[in-house]
């Protein structure tokens, strides 16, 4: 499970950046 999650939140942290224009990086940004 823990290596399931790691993955998944690499995938999560790989989209954010690449998409930088998207939804997810703004609601970060909005942090």
């Amino acid at each position: 499970m823990r290596e399931f999650n790691t993955a998944l939140l690499g995938k999560w942290c790989w989209r954010v950046l690449v998409d930088r224009g998207g939804m997810w990086y703004r609601v970060l940004a909005a942090r």
